[in-house]
C-alpha cells in the first residue's frame, strides 16, 4: 500500500519482470466473463506494443510487494492489510495522532460508526481555540482537517467493512492516466447534486466533475484526453453496458453516501463517438468501479469490477483497443471546435477557454494525439503524457 506523501520514482526493468508482476494478479486460465472479448481483442502484435508501454506497472510492483510483506504476517492477510490501512491513515492525518493531538481520535477500521464523544472533544477543543483568540485554528484548520479525516476513514472502513480491502484498493493518482487509458468512458454518481448536461444541444461550460477530473490528471495533455471522452459527465442513468452483478449493485448502493463520486469507468469507446461523429465500433467489456473522496488528494478507491478480477486483467487488450480507435478515427476529433474546455488550475479554480476559428481546440488535439500515437509506438506513452505532472503529494481539500 502506498505511503501518503511520498513521491514515486520510475525504475526500469526488463519487460519479463513486468509481465511476471501482472501474471500473479491474474486468475488461471480465461475468465468465463472475458471469453466475451475474445472476438474483439485486438491482434497480437498490438497487444505487445501495448505491453510494450507497460499499463499498471509500478502498481503491479508496489501491489506485489506489499503481498509479500502480507503473506509473511504472523497475524494473517486481512488483520495485515488493515493494519497497513490503519498506518495509511496515520500517516495521512499525522496532527491528529492522539499522541500529537492529546486527545483521542480512532484511527481503528473495525468500527461501523463514529463515537459521539470524539465528536465532544472536538468540538471543546474548537471552543479552547476560540477562547484564546485562534479564530482560523477554531473555525478553519481543526474542523476542516477533522471533516477530512472523517470522510477518509469512512471511506476507508467502507472497504474494509465490504472485504475487498487489497494491496491495491487504495491507488496513487499518478496511476490514473492509465485507467483513462484502458477505461476512458466514464459514468458518474456524485454525493452531491451536480448539474449534467448530456441531452443540450448547445455547448455548456464544464461541470464539477469534469474540473475536479482535469485538476486531479494536472497536465494540459490528460486534460484534453479525458474530455474528448467525457466532454459531459454522464450520470448513472445514462449507463448503457454490461449487466451489473447483484453483488456490485449492492455495492454501489451503500457506496453512494461514502465517497463524493463513484465512477463506473469503461471501455464503451463507441458511445464517446457520437460525439466523434458516431462511427461503428465494437466495444471492449468489463467496467472499473472507482471512488473519488475529496479531501484524500493523491488516491482514490478501485472498488470492483465486474469480472471481480482485480484492476490488472486485461489492462494491455484495453489499451491497445483505445489506441487503436484513437488511431482509426483521428480525424473525427476536428468535431471539437470553439468548444467550452477545462484546463488545469487548482481544484475548482479551472480556466474555461474559448477558440476561435483561427485556433481551433480540435486541430490542437489532433496533433497532440499524433504525438501521443508516436509515443505509443516508441513505447513511451506512460512518460510522455505525464510528464510536467505534479509529484504525488497527500493533502486534505481546503
Amino acid at each position: 500500500m502506498a505511503t501518503a506523501g511520498t513521491t514515486e520514482i520510475a525504475v526500469v526493468r526488463p519487460i519479463g519482470e513486468y509481465q511476471q508482476a501482472l501474471t500473479r494478479f491474474q486468475t488461471q486460465g480465461v475468465h468465463p466473463y472475458h471469453r466475451r472479448a475474445v472476438s474483439i481483442i485486438r491482434p497480437d502484435d498490438e497487444i505487445r506494443k501495448a505491453i510494450e508501454n507497460r499499463p499498471f506497472e509500478d502498481l503491479a510492483y508496489q501491489a506485489a510487494e506489499v503481498e509479500d510483506r502480507i503473506a509473511q504476517s504472523p497475524d494473517g492477510a486481512q488483520a495485515a492489510v488493515a493494519s497497513a490501512a490503519e498506518e495509511f491513515l496515520r500517516s495521512s492525518f499525522p496532527m491528529l495522532v492522539p499522541e500529537q493531538l492529546g486527545i483521542e481520535i480512532d484511527f481503528s477500521l473495525g468500527r461501523e460508526d463514529d463515537d459521539p464523544d470524539e465528536f465532544v472533544r472536538i468540538e471543546e477543543m474548537i471552543r479552547q481555540n476560540a477562547a484564546l483568540g485562534f479564530q482560523s485554528q477554531a473555525t478553519e484548520n481543526l474542523p476542516q482537517m477533522f471533516r477530512a479525516f472523517s470522510e477518509v476513514r469512512g471511506a476507508l472502513r467502507f472497504v474494509h467493512r465490504e472485504g475487498f480491502l487489497t494491496p491495491h484498493t487504495i491507488i496513487p493518482e499518478s496511476h490514473l492516466p492509465w485507467v483513462t487509458i484502458a477505461a476512458p468512458v466514464w459514468y458518474v454518481r456524485p454525493k452531491e447534486e451536480i448539474a449534467f448536461h448530456i441531452q443540450d444541444t448547445r455547448d455548456t461550460h464544464p461541470d464539477n466533475f469534469v474540473r475536479y477530473m482535469v485538476d486531479l490528471l494536472g497536465t494540459e495533455w490528460l486534460a484534453d484526453w479525458y474530455q474528448i471522452w467525457n466532454r459531459r459527465s454522464r450520470p448513472f442513468s445514462a449507463y448503457r453496458g454490461d449487466v451489473i452483478p447483484q453483488a456490485l449493485l449492492d455495492v454501489m448502493q451503500r457506496a453512494v453516501p461514502v465517497f463524493d463520486y463513484l465512477v463506473i469507468a469503461t471501455p464503451y469507446h463507441d458511445v464517446a463517438s457520437m460525439e466523434w461523429a458516431d462511427p461503428a465500433w465494437q466495444r471492449m467489456i468489463d467496467p472499473y468501479l472507482l471512488g473519488f473522496s475529496k479531501y484524500l488528494r493523491g488516491f482514490f478507491f478501485f472498488l470492483g469490477r465486474w469480472s471481480d478480477t482485480g484492476i490488472f486483467p486485461l489492462a494491455a487488450e484495453m489499451t491497445a483497443h483505445t489506441m487503436a480507435y484513437l488511431r482509426t478515427h483521428l480525424g473525427l476529433l476536428d468535431k471539437f471546435n470553439n468548444p467550452y474546455w477545462a484546463c488545469p488550475g487548482g481544484i475548482n479554480k479551472s480556466v474555461f477557454l474559448t477558440y476561435n476559428n483561427d485556433s481551433r481546440k480540435g486541430t490542437d488535439i489532433i496533433k497532440s494525439a499524433q504525438e501521443a500515437l508516436q509515443a505509443y509506438d516508441e513505447g513511451r506513452l506512460f512518460p510522455w503524457i505525464t510528464e510536467g505532472r505534479p509529484s504525488v503529494q497527500l493533502a486534505y481539500a481546503r
